[in-house]
């Protein structure tokens, strides 16, 4: 009789070695896709920024308001800018007549605000807001 395929505990093996190797990188890619979603609502906030001041010359050029600022919770602001990029869920941005951009960006899926103030040109991930009420500009 010849032996031809694997015996029962060679196969229960090579499970147990699956599930090991599952069990290890499961929470390096999740943490990697959860850090690029991170990631992707901070180059939204750069987006956003580059709108709103795109937007404000075009205001500027119509002799209407420089000054203004949006409410991304509400649908009537959200169509404003012409962003690439998902919207955030929710979140402010403020421009000024000098053109410094400020903002708070919200985002449900990964519980993750980010935030640039008027005097700064980075967009900050935030790590010590936990929820969309905290998500304010400063």
């Amino acid at each position: 009789m010849s032996k031809k395929g694997f015996t029962l505990i060679e196969l229960l093996a090579v499970i147990v070695l699956l599930g090991v190797i599952a069990l290890i990188t499961t929470p390096v890619v999740l943490t990697a896709i959860n850090n690029s979603k991170k990631q992707s609502l901070q180059d939204t906030g750069y987006s956003i920024v580059q709108a709103a001041t795109s937007y404000q010359a075009k205001l500027q050029q119509e002799g209407k308001k420089t000054t203004f600022s949006l409410d991304f919770s509400k649908n009537v602001d959200r169509n404003v800018l012409d962003v690439k990029g998902e919207l955030p869920d929710a979140g402010y941005v403020e421009v000024e007549a000098s053109g410094k951009v400020a903002l708070a960006l919200w985002s449900d899926e990964i519980n993750t605000c980010v935030t640039k103030s008027k005097n700064s040109k980075t967009v900050v991930i935030s790590k010590t807001i936990t929820n969309k009420a905290g998500c304010v500009i400063k």
